[in-house]
């Protein structure tokens, strides 16, 4: 899923929460909700909204299969602060995740996405299994992965390939 084009681009005329099921691999239905001045603001537009909310309903997560493995189920809430410019936003913000009696939580500082492209700045902080890892952003194709456990990382956002960094 492509999160940032999503938040920046998906429009219904006269819509304020919108809703994008998936089928397949992924399947199952995420909501987003753009509010104006935060969640207790007024409704807004994609287009208009200061803030966003991304979430699975309750007792309906995503379910994802894996290739002769099995499925997992994976319920988002993330909710953020919107800074719009023309064709770009900057998420600030966080939310959880949860897979069965797994939760973990992430925070958006800086996360700079636009309508094409890569994350051009910013990161997304993972915490969750006694560990906490950042992934940066720079525009490219590569971003980077530091684990407090773990090092140095990049991932290739174009494959998914992960290679150490030394």
């Amino acid at each position: 899923m492509d999160v940032g084009p999503e938040v920046l681009t998906f429009s219904e005329a006269g819509k304020t929460v919108y809703s994008r099921s998936f089928i397949g691999d992924i399947s199952g239905t995420v909501f987003l909700d753009f509010r104006l001045g935060g969640p207790g603001g007024p409704s807004a537009t994609w287009a208009t909204g200061t803030w966003a909310r991304l979430y699975t309903g309750a007792g309906e997560p995503l379910n994802i299969t894996f290739e002769g493995i099995g499925s997992a189920q994976l319920g988002l809430d993330i909710t953020g602060d919107l800074n719009r410019g023309a064709g770009t936003a900057v998420l600030n913000g966080g939310g959880t995740f949860s897979s069965g009696l797994y939760s973990a939580t992430f925070t958006f500082d800086d996360l700079a996405v636009a309508t094409t492209g890569y994350p051009t700045g910013g990161t997304v902080t993972f915490t969750g299994g006694g560990f906490v890892m950042t992934v940066a952003f720079n525009g490219t194709s590569t971003a980077t992965i530091t684990s407090d456990l773990h090092g140095t990382w990049f991932v290739n956002l174009e494959t998914g390939a992960v290679t150490p960094g030394g």
